[in-house]
Formats: structure tokens, sequence, C-alpha cells
């Protein structure tokens, strides 16, 4: 349905002989997508693209934390009790402390529902060890939970946080789209996103009030050399595809997860 839009508005919402005007809106679509939208619309001018002159958002000071798998945890938690107070010039009590419209809301993205690098795992990590109250949000529900009682509680958190009642909030991508809270202060990606548009469009839910926000990933590269290997443009994806699903558990890091994610979605021309 969504790939004959264009066409099925034409034929049948046309009126007095014309055809509807179309406007076509999004934040961070990459070049490949927008020619894909104007194909499908039938949007054939060539300045029918409007574009900013620039994408930079100034007040969005982005960092990488580098580590190993087994120190991802303790990165996180130098970074949220030590280094992002120090970026604020604030006190750690001060940075997590529901002040109504002067709260630094935070949003830290996982890459999981559950596992090792879950919502659930990492919200019960940073309040045990920190102290800070956090709440979570994915799309799916965690383990132990009902569904229906999850639905509900997703709701009543998604109300906490835009009233500045919670915090920081723990969630997957699922969370975010539609929101524009104007005090996100900080992000933090605990792992790879799947794209550069998915991280710029989740890092960008900071800073709405144009105020100073910090965006920082905390990424796991195990093995240099591995990854240079599985980076290199000229690496066939067939090659990939072979050496990421032939790597065990115990040495996976975030490369080698977001390219097992990769090449089972696309396996390449001769699949």
């Amino acid at each position: 349905a969504y790939l004959n839009i264009g066409r099925t508005s034409r034929a049948y919402c046309e009126s007095s002989g014309h055809a509807p005007s179309l406007l076509a809106l999004t934040g961070t679509a990459s070049r490949a997508v927008l020619k894909d939208v104007q194909r499908e619309l039938q949007i054939k001018d060539f300045d029918a693209i409007i574009t900013p002159k620039s994408f930079d958002r100034p007040e969005l000071k982005f960092s990488v934390i580098y580590s190993t798998s087994q120190e991802k945890n303790a990165r996180l938690k130098g970074y949220l009790g030590q280094m992002l107070p120090s970026l604020f010039n604030v006190t750690s009590s001060t940075l997590y402390q529901v002040r109504e419209k002067e709260t630094y809301s935070g949003l830290i993205f996982c890459p999981h529902v559950r596992g090792e690098f879950g919502v659930e795992r990492v919200s019960n990590e940073i309040e045990g060890n920190l102290g800070i109250s956090t709440d979570i949000y994915s799309g799916k529900e965690p383990k132990h939970w009902q569904s229906e009682q999850y639905h509900h509680y997703k709701r009543r958190v998604t109300k906490e946080f835009k009233r500045n009642k919670i915090p920081l909030l723990v969630c997957t991508k699922a969370f975010g789209m539609g929101i524009d809270k104007p005090n996100i202060r900080y992000t933090i990606h605990f792992g790879i996103p799947p794209s550069i548009e998915s991280f710029y469009q989740e890092a960008g839910r900071a800073g709405r009030d144009r105020r100073i926000a910090h965006c920082c990933i905390i990424v796991s590269n195990d093995n240099p050399d591995r990854s240079k290997k599985l980076l290199n443009p000229n690496t066939k994806v067939e090659s990939i595809d072979e050496i990421v699903r032939n790597i065990s558990w115990e040495e996976n890091d975030d490369i080698t997860r977001a390219l097992y994610f990769h090449t089972g979605a696309f396996r390449g021309i001769a699949r």
C-alpha cells in the first residue's frame, strides 16, 4: 500500500481535474531514501527537495568512549558518576535531581531489550552502583513482564518523563519518535546504532532548547585488527558474514554484534 501511495492518491483524490499536492517531511533521511521517496510519490520536479544548508547542530557536543566488552559497565558508571557532572559543572546529586523544567533529563539507548546490554540490566546496574533513579522503555516487554502490564507501564513512563518526573530513561530505539522535549541534556548510546541516520536522530533528541547537550557513544572494540579487516571497504559482504558467524559469544564486541545483524539483513548479491 505504501509503495503505491503516490499513484493511489492521484487516482482517487483528484479534485476539479487536479491531482492533490503532496508534501513529504522527514528529519534524517539519507539521499538514497530521498530518491526512493521521490520515485514512489512520483515527485519529479528537480527543485522539489528542500534541505537545510547544514545539518550541523553546534549545541550538541559529541564524544566516543572506547572500551572492551568487559569494561563497558565500568565506563558507563564513570561517565555518569564523574565525567558528565564535570561537563555540566554541577554535582552528581544536582545532575540527577528532579527539578521541573530545570531537570537535566537524559536518555541511555541500549541495543537490546534483554541480555547483558539490555535495558533492564543496564537500568539495574545504574541504580545499584550509582543510586540514580531510572526507568525503562522498549518496544518489546523485558523478561518477567506481562505484555499488557508493560504497555500500561510504558504509557506512564512516557508521561512522567515528559513532565520531568523521571530524570534518566534507559531505552531502546523504540522510544522518542514524535517526542519534542526541550530539556534533554544528554544521550548515551551503549553500543553502536544500526546506522548513522539512526544515531543522529536519537542523539538529536537532546538540546532541543538550543542549550549545550552532550551525546556520547560507548563502544567496545576487543580486537582492533579484526575490526580493521571487517570494516575495510574491500572486504566482501560474504566474507564479513562468514567471519562474524564463526566468532564465539565470548569473543564478540559491539562491532561484530552490529555486523552480525547487518549481514543477516543484507546477505550479499549471491544470496
